[in-house]
């Protein structure tokens, strides 16, 4: 554990959970299914959705005279492709619709946080291959190392959301700020079941998070008065 101050080493431990963040979302239709444990197939689920998406999102916003095809085998690839989308609906005057631009901000995002990793996630076996540029499709079999436990949380997260809309979300910090957001369409017409289900779910979250927090700051205290 090292040889840090009580503080510092609680600070450290709570680094991963100075945020609790709670997303309510709508999905067109769901499989029961448990989501990947692998983080390899979070990332190619991620890649293989998002580019689906984004080819439906490309027929709802009048861009068919796009003249690349709405492919990409890695995320580097998809975010050179988001780049050159929004040059073309810049140089058109297209202006995307307001649900579909989030979404393409989420896939923007998410391919600059994989990129931002390239030095830390390694492909294994391929040690000159950047994972932002490694191609998924074809190589399904690949396997990942140096995926923190917060990095897995993270992916696991985008995996959940993929490319549904969030309607409500709120997202509470350890020094009690707390901030709610709510779906735009969805404020001008609420329905009661879903701020239940939220609501409900805000409250499990807290207290779960809460013991948890407890629970670190007890164990780290009691682990340094038993050294000293």
């Amino acid at each position: 554990m090292g040889t840090g101050s009580k503080g510092s080493v609680i600070a450290s431990i709570l680094d991963d959970l100075t945020h609790l963040q709670i997303d309510t979302i709508i999905k067109s239709g769901m499989i029961a299914a448990d989501p990947p444990e692998k983080v390899e197939e979070l990332l190619t689920g991620v890649l293989g959705e998002y580019v689906r998406k984004l080819g439906v999102i490309s027929r709802r916003n009048e861009l068919d005279r796009f003249p690349r095809a709405l492919s990409a085998k890695s995320f580097l690839e998809l975010e050179e492709l988001l780049i050159e989308l929004q040059n073309f609906m810049d140089r058109n005057r297209i202006r995307m619709a307001e649900p579909d631009y989030i979404l393409y901000s989420r896939m923007v995002y998410f391919c600059r946080y994989i990129k931002s990793k390239d030095e830390e996630f390694a492909v294994k076996g391929q040690p000159n291959v950047k994972l932002s540029a490694f191609n998924l499709v074809d190589s399904p079999d690949f396997e990942l190392e140096g995926v923190s436990v917060r990095d897995k949380a993270k992916l696991r997260r985008y995996h959940d959301l993929g490319t549904e809309k969030v309607v409500l979300q709120t997202r509470i910090g350890l020094d009690g700020d707390v901030v709610a957001r709510i779906e735009e369409g969805f404020a001008n017409s609420p329905k009661q079941m879903l701020l239940d289900i939220h609501e409900k779910h805000t409250k499990l979250s807290v207290d779960f998070w809460s013991n948890l927090v407890n629970t670190v700051v007890t164990f780290v205290g009691k682990l340094f008065d038993f050294k000293s």
